[in-house]
């Protein structure tokens, strides 16, 4: 049975949270994260740090994986390097910046860029998300010189979403879903 001072706490906690889309964003690109991290560990990736707070996260990865030798940090809204940006604002000189949700970065310098997008989706194809992963990639083209482009869109969805947009250099993007009422 919950007293009267517990459910005050309570409420108190409740009302701390922000109000709006926002917040259930967030929750969302932090449910991904660790989706990211515990996909790896199911696929044998162990890890060699973390995973360390989210406050942390831009300074340092939130946890290093190691897979068969071949290492890798996991970061979470990790800017790129302004210095790799191509496009600038004529009217301010600012830079057009890039900040994916999730980034995976090996110690080969490839990169696996995935967004988290918290809106249903019911086809198999999503524009206007799709073009922003094409704007990492052309904005930020000197990072991905010696690589392919690799980025993963995911949404929510009752479906088995699963689409897949390449390039013959091997390019790659996929849009996942994450099931609304299946956790499995």
């Amino acid at each position: 049975k919950i007293s009267p001072s517990d459910s005050e706490n309570l409420v108190d906690l409740l009302l701390a949270f922000p109000f709006g889309d926002f917040f259930g964003d967030r929750v969302f690109e932090i449910w991904c994260l660790q989706q990211v991290i515990e996909s790896f560990r199911r696929y044998g990736a162990t890890n060699c740090a973390g995973p360390r707070p989210l406050s942390e996260r831009g300074a340092r990865a939130i946890c290093s994986m190691q897979y068969e030798g071949y290492q890798f940090d996991i970061w979470f809204q990790k800017a790129f390097p302004a210095a790799s940006a191509r496009w600038t604002y004529l009217h301010s000189q600012r830079i057009l910046g890039g900040r994916p949700d999730i980034t995976v970065v090996g110690s080969d310098g490839r990169r696996l860029l995935i967004d988290a997008k918290r809106r249903e989706v019911r086809t198999q194809t999503r524009s206007e998300e799709t073009y922003k992963m094409l704007g990492y990639l052309e904005n930020f083209r000197e990072l991905f010189q010696n690589s392919q482009f690799w980025g993963a869109l995911c949404f929510l969805s009752n479906t088995d979403l699963f689409t897949e947009a390449t390039t013959v250099e091997g390019h790659r993007i996929v849009l996942l879903g994450a099931h609304i009422d299946d956790p499995a």
